[in-house]
């Protein structure tokens, strides 16, 4: 998979190129995106969002759980105004951002493989959050070809 390439590191500008928002919930996107931007970078949460990210295992555990936790608590405080549809996109995105600060920060050893394993752990924890069953989703994604990472 050409993703997981080193040579060529995932940034958050290939994860924008490969993220087709339909128009008709592109402003929740932005505005979710924009939230979590915020949140992960602003003056008075940035040191909060990166204490978010230390602790015990992987990164990509951290980083996956971290943004699926944020993406969904905007939901609930919208009260669940925000198309659930535009979260598992936006969170992709969020933890591309999170991974590029991280790599230019020098902060954490940040490889495409814990990238895309973040994504997966986020993706996991947004469909358990929902009341979703992984493996019914997995069983899903691969009846109809599409593999499951790692």
């Amino acid at each position: 998979m050409a993703l997981l390439n080193d040579q060529m590191p995932i940034t958050p500008e290939s994860v924008a190129e490969g993220i087709e928002v339909p128009a008709d919930v592109k402003e929740a996107y932005d505005r979710v995106v924009l939230a979590g931007m915020k949140l992960m970078f602003g003056d008075k949460t940035h040191q909060m969002a990166l204490s978010q990210l230390k602790g015990e295992g992987p990164l990509s555990v951290r980083l996956g759980r971290a943004i699926a936790n944020m993406v969904v608590t905007f939901f609930n405080e919208s009260n669940n105004t925000i198309p659930p549809s535009v979260l598992i996109p936006a969170g992709t995105y969020l933890i591309a951002q999170a991974a590029d600060f991280l790599r230019q920060a020098q902060m954490d050893e940040v490889s495409n493989k814990a990238i895309a394993d973040a994504m997966q752990v986020m993706v996991e924890e947004v469909v358990r959050k929902f009341g979703g069953n992984t493996q019914k989703m997995y069983q899903l994604l691969n009846q109809y070809g599409a593999p499951r990472n790692g």
